[in-house]
């Protein structure tokens, strides 16, 4: 007998996983464990990588979660959600700081094709000749067909990649999966939770490491606290709050909301 509900409530399952679990207030670790199991629930995977833009750099990727499920799938069955094993991914992925390179992965290719999904058809694909000879056939799509997702906020290096492979005979009907409306809306949901959890710091960029103290204290202490742990005055740490409200463009009451935000994010 066929399983009446079977398709619907992968997708279904794996909403709820991302509305629960990929937010801006649960921990770091926690959230991209979500967003792999949920997309291993969705798109029927035995293993996923997420990978997420460093925030020293703002550039390179690092490896936030990396998770391969026990038994067979896809799709010789025989597998339970429960049944999976948390391992340690690359931990530093260096993206090439523009299109031309070099890149030294699948990942840094990937990242500057600026699509949201980027398919490469084994070690023979046109894209591997874009990484620099000495680094190839040592990457993701070795004797597989791989898949690299990317959410994007507006920067050139993705904010976020989920990578995935599978072999080329049953890549098909992933490629299905990922041309459907299901996968179009959870996109949407993981791509709208991943910049609320990291909103765009682009206001950030060039302050200087005083700045950044006081963006701390704003998240962490009161005005007469934060002052003296800067050692300055109490009207000396408001006229620093305030050029930074303005060279944030926020206003000045939402500020402190501002510095919470960007230390969750850190």
């Amino acid at each position: 007998m066929t399983p009446i509900l079977e398709t619907p409530n992968r997708w279904i399952s794996a909403t709820a996983q991302v509305a629960i679990g990929v937010s801006a207030n649960s921990e770091a670790t926690q959230t991209y464990r979500a967003l792999a199991l949920a997309l291993i629930t969705a798109l029927n995977l035995r293993s996923c990588l997420i990978t997420v833009r460093d925030r020293e750099t703002n550039q390179h990727h690092v490896s936030m979660s990396m998770i391969r499920l026990n038994g067979h799938l896809p799709n010789g069955e025989a597998t339970y959600a429960s049944q999976y094993l948390i391992q340690d991914g690359p931990e530093f992925i260096p993206i090439a700081d523009n299109p031309d390179g070099p890149h030294l992965n699948m990942h840094s290719v990937a990242a500057w094709t600026k699509s949201r999904l980027t398919v490469v058809d084994g070690h023979l694909d046109p894209m591997v000749r874009q990484i620099t000879s000495a680094y190839r056939y040592i990457d993701e799509w070795v004797g597989k067909t791989s898949f690299f997702v990317n959410w994007y906020d507006g920067r050139d290096v993705p904010l976020c990649t989920a990578s995935f492979g599978i072999r080329p005979a049953q890549a098909g009907a992933l490629r299905e999966d990922l041309d459907s409306t299901e996968w179009s809306e959870l996109y949407q949901l993981v791509g709208q939770r991943l910049i609320e959890r990291r909103p765009d710091p682009v206001e950030l960029d060039g302050l200087s490491d005083r700045d950044l103290e006081v963006l701390t204290c704003l998240a962490r202490d009161s005005i007469e606290d934060a002052a003296e742990k800067l050692a300055i005055t109490k009207s000396s740490y408001l006229r620093r709050r305030r050029e930074l409200a303005r060279r944030m463009n926020v206003a000045i009451e939402q500020l402190p909301t501002e510095a919470i935000r960007w230390i969750l994010q850190a």
